[in-house]
This record gives C-alpha cells, sequence and structure tokens, in this order.
C-alpha cells in the first residue's frame, strides 16, 4: 500500500508533527512534536496511531510546510500563487507587448501543467481545492493571453 508523510506546523504553537497518510487519505500515524532540524528523511521517521484522534480534531490548525509524496513545500506552492495573482493584476492593469505575452504564455502553459499534477498526486482536499483554484484563475490569464494573441492551444 502506498503511503504518504507530510509536515505540518500547529498555527497556534508552532510544533511540527508528521502526519503518515495511506493512498486513500486515511491518516495511518504520527509523530511529534519534532524537531525540525533532527528529521533527515521524512519518510524514515517512525509513526504510531495513538494521536491519529487528535490530529483529526485539530487539523484545521495544521498548516502543511511540505509533502514527500507532492515534493514540493509551502513556499513553491506560494510562490505559484503569487506568479498566478501577480499575472491576473498585470494583464488587467498593463499593455503587454507580443513577446511579453508569448513568453507569459508558455510559462503559464507550464505552471497550469503543474498544478493539474499537483492535483492529481495530493490526497489532502484542502490541497486540492487550493490547487484546483490556481488552476482555474491561472486558465482565466491563459484565456486572456490567448485572445489577445489569437491562439488556440487548450490543456484538457
Amino acid at each position: 500500500m502506498q503511503e504518504s508523510t507530510e509536515l505540518f506546523q500547529h498555527c497556534k504553537t508552532g510544533q511540527i508533527y508528521a502526519i503518515r497518510r495511506d493512498w486513500d487519505g486515511e491518516i495511518v500515524g504520527s509523530a511529534g512534536p519534532l524537531n525540525l532540524n533532527d528529521i533527515k528523511n521524512i519518510e524514515s521517521l517512525i509513526v504510531t496511531p495513538d494521536e491519529n484522534e487528535w490530529i483529526q480534531e485539530n487539523g484545521k490548525e495544521l498548516i502543511l510546510i511540505y509533502s514527500e509524496a507532492l515534493g514540493i513545500s509551502k513556499e513553491r506552492i506560494r510562490d505559484i500563487a503569487n506568479y498566478v495573482k501577480d499575472l491576473e493584476e498585470g494583464l488587467y492593469e498593463w499593455d503587454y507587448d507580443q513577446m511579453a505575452l508569448q513568453t507569459e504564455y508558455a510559462k503559464l502553459y507550464c505552471t497550469i501543467k503543474s498544478l493539474m499534477d499537483l492535483t492529481f498526486k495530493t490526497s489532502d482536499r484542502k490541497l486540492k481545492s487550493t490547487f484546483a483554484i490556481l488552476e482555474r484563475r491561472a486558465r482565466k490569464c491563459l484565456d486572456y493571453i490567448e485572445k489577445r494573441l489569437a491562439v488556440r492551444n487548450k490543456i484538457y
């Protein structure tokens, strides 16, 4: 059975917890609080089911900081979100020239593909929702650029 381990930080205490889930998103076990500097290999952490109930009850206060299965950190997710937000603002406020639009088109195309892959790979419902929303916003930008460039290359 495929399992993945993710690191979460409690938003009130700042403590770090490792949560291991099976392929269906069910919690297999957890470990923590942990010292982030002591973690060498996230998959080798010993987890137990002892705290599963506490993890489920306090899930809304746990913030993802790293996902081994996705190979993505919170900072990378934030970078993608900021890119999409900045592009949205820029497309509607500034007049891009053709070359700049073509460059953004290629980058945005790759970003949408990455978001689709991330949405598929994650079992976390909050992350699935976040990636889906970012993808929808990115697709709106792509549509806008396509209209400006008069091209149609859809990713479906």
